[in-house]
C-alpha cells in the first residue's frame, strides 16, 4: 500500500503560519509554500522524495551555520520556524531572502 502524504504547518511562537509542508512518511513530498513574518509568500515549489523538485525553495544552510550543507532539505532540520531567526538578523532593513532562495526544474538547480 502507498504512503500518504499529510501536511505540515509551521508556525512562530505567536502562532503565524510561516510555513505549509507535506511530508510522505519521512521526506519532503509535495508542495511547500514559505511566508514571511508579514504572511507574504517568499517561496512556493514542490518536493519529490525528500528533494526539491519543482518550484522555488529556501535553503536555509547558506545562511544560518548550524544546517547541514550536504543535506539542507533534511525534513528534521527544515521544518521548524527559520523565518523568525532569519528575520531577526535584518532587524534594521528588510530581510534579504535573494541570499537563500533557490529555483528547480524537474529536479536540477537553476540559475535566477
Amino acid at each position: 500500500m502507498a504512503r500518504t502524504t499529510r501536511k505540515l504547518i509551521i508556525k512562530t511562537e505567536m502562532g503565524e503560519v510561516v510555513a505549509r509542508i507535506n511530508l510522505k512518511g519521512a521526506q519532503l513530498h509535495g508542495h511547500c509554500e514559505w511566508f514571511d513574518g508579514r504572511g507574504n509568500l517568499i517561496t512556493y515549489g514542490f518536493f519529490k522524495d525528500g528533494a526539491p523538485f519543482a518550484g522555488t525553495f529556501l535553503n536555509w544552510a547558506k545562511f544560518l551555520g548550524q544546517l547541514s550543507k550536504e543535506n539542507p532539505y533534511d525534513f528534521a532540520a527544515y521544518c521548524q520556524d527559520w523565518v523568525t531567526i532569519f528575520e531577526a538578523c535584518f532587524a534594521s532593513e528588510p530581510p534579504k531572502y535573494e541570499m537563500v532562495i533557490e529555483a528547480y526544474y524537474q529536479g536540477t538547480e537553476i540559475s535566477l
